[in-house]
């Protein structure tokens, strides 16, 4: 037995994403990346704090990351609450619009810059998309991977402890929700919310730093170590504020969860 009871479907997490990703990642695409890129080719508004904002939304990747910061929840408590199997639609949901986000950014950028897309350039820039998509989607896949082996284990030690309360008084393994700490790694929701974060973590840091070595190898130079510090800082403040989302956004989308089934 679960905490959660089974259920036929995972209607409010679906709509969660459908709505947030969709959304979030259209709007992105079609209005806010091609009004910062006029901005900052024009010499009047490049260096205004507008373009600023812009430009840490965009290529700082914090729009993404909000939007992260409401998907993952919402396919964490999906799989644990329905397993692989029932919170598939989830998974794929949030799978096809990440990829769908890529081919539109594609789109929206070779019609900003020059003209129409011509399928021989596209099949010559479609190995980098591909590369980019795989490493935005594996914290994903971390997290729905970590939370899925941890609801078989939390499912086969609630079984097993129904068993044995017939022959002997055994505590059932305690409840995932409400939290009782900030960080458990004992808890399955939290467990998987860690992990994802801090893949995220771990890719914002990886991609940076093969930034700087590329500058280093073909200019011989880096950014320097102040900006290394402030973007490590950054990134792990990041990364604390995606978990902290996470553990308040999961008790809430349970019950939202509970009241549509």
């Amino acid at each position: 037995m679960s905490l959660y009871r089974k259920k036929k479907s995972t209607s409010y997490t679906l709509w969660l994403t459908l709505l947030v990703a969709g959304i979030g990642f259209a709007v992105k695409s079609l209005l806010v990346h091609p009004v910062y890129v006029l901005l900052g080719n024009d010499v009047t508004h490049m260096n205004a704090w507008y373009t600023a904002l812009l430009y840490y939304l965009i290529d700082g990747g914090l729009w993404d990351l909000a939007i992260i910061a409401v998907c993952y929840p919402a396919s964490v408590h999906a799989v644990f609450h329905k397993g692989l199997k029932g919170g598939k639609g989830v998974i794929l949901a949030f799978t096809l619009l990440t990829a769908g986000k890529f081919v539109l950014n594609y789109i929206m950028d070779v019609l900003t810059y020059s003209g129409l897309p011509r399928l021989d350039e596209f099949l010559t820039d479609l190995p980098m998309i591909l590369i980019m998509m795989a490493l935005e989607l594996v914290p994903y896949a971390l997290a729905v991977a970590v939370v899925a082996m941890a609801k078989t284990r939390y499912d086969r030690k609630a079984e097993m402890a129904a068993y044995q309360s017939e022959l002997t008084e055994t505590a059932a393994p305690a409840p995932v929700l409400p939290f009782g700490k900030l960080l458990s790694f004992r808890n399955p929701l939290q467990l998987a919310s860690f992990v994802g974060v801090l893949a995220i973590f771990l890719s914002r840091e990886v991609s940076y730093h093969v930034y700087q070595i590329t500058l280093y190898a073909n200019f011989g130079y880096t950014d320097g170590w102040l900006d290394m510090i402030v973007t490590l800082f950054s990134d792990v403040m990041i990364s604390t504020l995606i978990y902290f989302a996470a553990i308040l956004l999961l008790p809430h989308i349970h019950s939202r969860e509970m009241e549509n089934n």
